[in-house]
């Protein structure tokens, strides 16, 4: 994180210099899962969950290299079974997510593709489970109850992920259009113990999703 701060400064140092930002809009859709279940062994089966995603963007560069930071609203979440429960899970969780990448790109200004790689921090700002059994749907607030089971884990209030992904940009009226997906995988866990140590066996919680957005971005002028 240290090294994308100085990243940020440098390019915004640049684009001061050149007088040039560029400002823009995104939205899409995003698939999630985690990679291991919040279980003691009575989790039978976990699914991806699909949400939205949505926000705003600034551009420092406008050639070959970019640095892009991000603030999204993002929901993130998975569903799962539990053996011998004859009912379904659902938990979910919305962020506020601020990802820095830096994209590189290739081709000409009216069509270029582009890779970008970095990191997002995320802020939960609600968290819920919803456990739905005969029709009757039941909601517990994540962030005060935490883990179901024998645990006293509770949902982390934050998330650090790393991102890389990839696309193409559109010349396209006064602006850039931008297609693209990326690739998000965590780098924590998605609960906290505090100080208390996790169950036996316990194997860290962590998100996978895949973003697929479409963007607008206009370059700024100011000299």
């Amino acid at each position: 994180m240290r090294l994308l701060i100085q990243l940020l400064l440098f390019f915004v140092t640049l684009s001061t210099i050149n007088a040039q930002i560029t400002f823009g809009v995104k939205g899409g859709g995003s698939i999630a899962t985690v990679n291991d279940t919040p279980t003691l062994a009575n989790i039978t089966q976990t699914g991806n969950v699909s949400a939205l995603t949505g926000g705003v963007f600034f551009e420092f560069g406008e050639g070959f290299a970019a640095l892009r930071p991000e603030v999204l609203l993002q929901q993130r979440g998975y569903d799962y079974t539990l053996a011998d429960i004859d009912s379904t899970f659902l938990e979910q969780f919305n962020y506020l997510d601020i990802p820095v990448t830096l994209r590189l790109r290739l081709g000409k200004p009216k069509f270029r593709l582009y890779l970008e790689g970095g990191a997002s921090l995320g802020i939960v700002l609600e968290g819920v489970r919803r456990a739905s059994a005969d029709g009757n749907t039941v909601e517990t607030d994540l962030l005060s109850s935490g883990l179901s089971g024998q645990t006293t884990g509770e949902s982390r209030g934050y998330d650090l992920m790393g991102v890389v992904g990839g696309g193409l940009e559109l010349k396209l009226g006064p602006g850039r259009l931008s297609i693209g997906g990326r690739y998000n995988v965590d780098l924590n866990d998605l609960y906290d113990f505090k100080d208390q140590s996790a169950p036996p066996n316990w194997q860290e919680v962590k998100w996978r999703s895949f973003d697929f957005t479409v963007g607008y971005g206009i370059t700024l002028n100011f000299l």
